[in-house]
């Protein structure tokens, strides 16, 4: 046996040993006296059990310490196993689940292995400490009149120092917060806000501190060794069903676990599956990072999901708490205390999964109390880390497409997941993580101000879009939703995604490895993955291939365009801008264009976290000054040739196959907003309501091209630029209001006609009329 001790001086010294019994006490006492220096000496011993989430029984301890000098040395001790002979790599065993966790065996097996396996055990000795230093820091910490006694602050502090020796030897993956409720009611801080609440509602103090810990209880994460290592497991298991590996990049890994191990975190994540968190587990299993708590909606914890869930260190919580200020208070404070002891957090900044592909409008509660937590502790330099977390293909689309259309969400149960795993075992390619460029809260964390927390969030959302690789599904889906209902041959679906992956290319956008390096096998193999989902279909014409989107298909489709859209909008927005303007007089040219950008713009930043309109507008003259140094002179020329040969220019044009759906859905809810009375009630829920059978119809009437178009949240889009246009809002002047609505949908109609002509002129590029007439 070996042993890892800290400093000691020659002071008398008072080891402090984690043992359940007597006997077990007894065996470590036995062990320091014969291979310590200290262990003879002027030393005494008291026994500590440690259980973790409690704090322990230290009758004991504080008897020693009464009778102890203050220049004594206090050295806690543990018992230490590592892994068997050739099962470092081994998963977890089910039996473990019964037998204990076997990083610490209980009693009778950790007799037994060191009696028969005497190489796995260690007995470590944490760095020691004076009596007069802990208390101290006891005093520092806890301001010394707190309800965690003197003796109970140096067992906590053992156990923490204990727990980084034992890292050492296993990973920093075992990393997990120890004795959480009596640590957190040990602060200050937490005195205080408890004080402050029981003021502002008028009830006594005792009350909310009681309530507070039943809260603590409900929320705090409980994690171990044993089911962070049997979540490892399981997650890699879960992804491995329909995925064959999660790509990541490891520049960025380890400047992420570098980041989390120095630095206050959180990790925020894009969310596109309920298996979005797990693939985010499974990469910092794999790369030895801490484990990650990870909030979630309480829905989740049903039966065995919500046990193992706690245990590998997800905080489950309410999906609604604004009318209960001591949950607020509890949530607040746990979040402080895991920040303050360097564990990440982990949790959805949208929220909910996209049902559109597009990153969904950021919810703020989250990210409020992690900013308000880290405020109030005085928390220094906190990261915010994008995880962007992207797919080849999904087994959720096709019910996400179910609730685009109006039909009711799923709930969650045991069967449910079930059914969600066998569902999962389809060939589905590979998983895309990576760790974006964080989001630093320089210096105390400030009040989490709405103006804080929308440039945080966008700023969050912006960095997770621009680590999205645009994938081979994303980009057929794009390409074939431009050119439906017409199916395309190989040679024509070829050509189009060959054009766009160039101008990719050019401008740095990270590719999937298929379009980067050509892979044609593993984009064979990917191409047949999409044919069995059936968003893709094959037929063959005259001995021709034929390739289009699968029938009912667009709302999936479109789906997988929408995560790569923000790729395109800069120059969709310039083709659109320059159709415009080929309609008016020379003269007014660049004025049209100027104010058809301004208007996208005004329609469009809230979708795609855009910037100013200044910094917009800038980024489309420079798509355009791609083409043209000298574009704005030939807007002005006279007559329509130079200006026609500008747009033909900006091959591959792409506007009708990105940007003319956004533009569609807003158009749906201008015409169903502009049709109400001028008194009929905007409520959101019911002019959605409105806005989708107004969609269908105007479907099936040929108004719109593309199915894409008509979704609740493409359509909660428009809803959201007519209200930010003060279109929605009721007043007196009602001749004005009515047409200001017709207005607006007169513009989006005149939008939407020039797009058209992008499509025909793409068409034109895209299809040779004899050959096509042959097909």
């Amino acid at each position: 046996m070996t042993d890892k001790a800290g400093s000691m001086e020659d002071t008398a010294t008072l080891f402090l040993c984690d043992a359940e019994d007597v006997r077990d006490m007894a065996s470590l006492a036995e062990w320091v006296r014969s291979h310590h220096p200290e262990g003879r000496a002027r030393a005494r011993f008291a026994q500590v059990a440690f259980s973790g989430t409690e704090a322990p029984d230290t009758t004991e301890l504080a008897a020693a310490v009464a009778s102890s000098d203050e220049d004594t040395s206090v050295v806690p001790v543990r018992r230490a196993w590592v892994p068997a002979r050739g099962t470092q790599d081994s998963t977890p065993r089910f039996r473990d689940l019964v037998l204990g966790d076997p990083a610490r065996p209980r009693n009778q097996i950790a007799r037994r292995l060191r009696r028969d396996d005497p190489a796995r055990h260690l007995v470590l000795l944490g760095v020691g400490a004076t009596i007069a230093d802990l208390r101290s820091r006891y005093e520092a910490e806890g301001d010394g009149d707190g309800p965690e006694s003197f003796d109970a602050f140096i067992a906590r502090h053992a156990d923490l120092t204990l727990d980084m020796e034992e890292r050492g030897l296993r990973g920093r993956r075992y990393k997990v917060p120890r004795f959480v409720i009596p640590g957190i009611e040990a602060r200050g801080g937490y005195r205080a806000a408890v004080a402050e609440a029981a003021r502002t509602l008028g009830r006594p103090a005792d009350d909310i501190r009681a309530e507070t810990r039943t809260y603590l209880q409900e929320l705090v994460a409980t994690p171990s060794t044993f089911f962070i290592d049997w979540m490892g497991t399981l997650t890699r298991w879960i992804t491995s069903l329909g995925y064959r590996r999660v790509v990541t990049d490891p520049a960025n890994v380890e400047r992420a676990r570098a980041m989390m191990r120095d630095h206050p975190s959180a990790l925020l994540w894009t969310h596109k599956s309920h298996i979005d968190a797990i693939a985010l587990m499974s990469v910092m299993y794999d790369n030895d990072f801490p484990a990650p708590h990870s909030i979630g909606g309480i829905n989740m914890a049903f039966a065995g999901v919500g046990y193992a869930g706690r245990r590998s260190g997800t905080i489950f919580i309410r999906r609604k708490f604004n009318d209960n200020p001591v949950y607020k208070l509890a949530l607040r404070q746990y979040l402080g205390f895991l920040m303050a002891k360097r564990f990440p957090l982990s949790w959805s900044f949208e929220g909910t999964r996209s049902r559109s592909g597009i990153i969904g409008k950021p919810r703020f509660g989250l990210l409020k109390y992690a900013i308000d937590a880290a405020h109030a502790t005085g928390t220094e330099d906190l990261h915010l880390i994008p995880v962007s977390i992207n797919y080849d293909l999904i087994g959720e689309t096709a019910e996400y497409a179910r609730e685009e259309a109006g039909k009711p969400k799923e709930s969650e149960s045991l069967g449910w997941f079930f059914d969600y795993l066998r569902r999962l075992k389809a060939p589905m390619g590979d998983i895309y993580l990576d760790f974006a460029e964080p989001v630093v809260l320089g210096g105390v964390a400030p009040e989490p101000t709405p103006e804080l927390l929308r440039q945080v969030s966008t700023d969050v959302a912006r960095r997770a879009n621009a680590c999205v690789p645009v994938t081979m599904a994303s980009l057929l889906c794009l390409v074939l939703l431009g050119t439906q209902p017409r199916a395309l041959t190989r040679a024509e679906l070829d050509q189009a995604t060959r054009e766009i992956v160039r101008w990719l290319k050019a401008r740095g956008v990270r590719l999937e490895d298929i379009l980067s390096d050509g892979d044609h096998a593993a984009g064979e193999t990917l191409f047949q993955n999409a044919l069995g989902t059936g968003v893709l279909r094959r037929s063959t014409g005259a001995s021709v291939e034929l390739i289009g989107l699968g029938r009912g298909q667009d709302l999936v489709a479109g789906y997988y365009r929408n995560t790569i859209v923000h790729y395109f909008i800069e120059k969709a927005v310039a083709e659109v801008c320059v159709a415009v303007a080929a309609d008016q007089p020379a003269e007014t040219r660049v004025e049209a264009f100027d104010r058809t950008a301004d208007t996208l713009h005004a329609m469009l930043h809230a979708t795609f976290f855009l910037g100013s309109a200044d910094e917009f507008r800038r980024a489309v003259d420079g798509v355009l000054s791609d083409y043209d140094a000298d574009w704005r002179t030939t807007l002005a020329q006279p007559g329509a040739q130079e200006v026609d040969a500008l747009l033909d220019g900006f091959r591959p044009l792409v506007a009708h196959s990105t940007l003319l759906p956004f533009i569609e859905a807003r158009w749906i809810v201008s015409t169903v907003v502009a049709g109400l009375a001028p008194d009929e009630a905007t409520d959101k829920q019911e002019i959605i309501a409105k806005s989708l059978r107004y969609g269908r119809t105007a479907l099936e009437r040929q108004l719109i091209v593309g199915e894409s178009s008509v979704g609740k949240a493409m359509l909660e889009g428009g809803y959201t630029f007519l209200a930010d246009a003060g279109l929605l809002d009721t007043g007196d002047d009602v001749d004005a209001k009515v047409a200001r609505r017709r207005a607006a949908r007169a513009h989006l109609e005149s939008i939407i006609d020039a797009i058209a002509k992008v499509r025909v002129r793409a068409h034109a590029q895209l299809f040779d009329t004899d050959s096509s007439r042959a097909v």
